[in-house]
Order: C-alpha cells, then structure tokens, then sequence
C-alpha cells in the first residue's frame, strides 16, 4: 500500500487577495509555505538564512482556510511569512503548460492540506 502523506513544517509567505477564492464547491485557499533556517557561524553568530524546501498549498477545509487568514492578520504587515505551523497532507504536483508551442509543462509540489497546527 502506498501512503501519500506529508507532515511539514514552515511559515506561509504572506497573502494577497489571489490566493483565497470562492466557488458554488466553497472557499479554498492556495498558498506558499517553505521552510528557512539560520545558517551559524562557529562562534554560533547567525550568518544567513538558508532556503531549504517549499510547497504550493492548497486548502479546501473552511476552519482551516480561517486559521490561515487569521494567522495572515496577526503578521501585522510587517513580517513577510506567518507564525510557524505544521500541515499534514497529500503531495501531489501542480502542473502548470507551457504558454509556448513544443515548450515544456512545468511541475511545482503541491500539497492538498488536511491538518494544520500552530507552533
């Protein structure tokens, strides 16, 4: 049996009004969460943020489509990503086509929420 199942752990990169959308299905959100950490020198001083992975998220459940929303507003315009949090969900990948005859498709990580938690 293959389990599709990914527990992440990140900020969401700040939302505009883009990424929450609303249909006859409900309101879903589509975000971006990656995951920086600081990378130290020996004497333990912080040298730089390294980049280490991120997914494009997608979240159909209303109660947690608010959180995030909420979450967005406690950032107080200042910060550019959230407070940490930690997803569950299924990886798949968004494919986005080429705008160009013969170019090629585009495949960017996806993950369809089904859990957050706030750390």
């Amino acid at each position: 049996m293959i389990e599709n199942k990914v527990i992440f752990s990140g900020q969401i990169k700040a939302l505009t009004e883009k990424n929450i959308k609303s249909n006859d299905l409900g309101t879903f959100l589509t975000a971006w969460i990656d995951q920086r950490v600081p990378s130290r020198l020996p004497n333990g001083d912080v040298d730089r943020v390294r980049y280490v992975t991120g997914y494009q998220i997608v979240v159909k459940d209303r109660k947690i489509v608010d959180t995030i929303i909420a979450l967005d507003k406690n950032r107080n315009g200042v910060e550019p990503r959230s407070a940490w949090v930690t997803i569950t969900g299924a990886k798949g990948d968004y494919i986005i086509k080429s705008k160009v005859e013969g170019g090629k498709d585009t495949f960017v990580p996806q993950v369809e929420v089904y859990n957050l938690e706030v750390l």
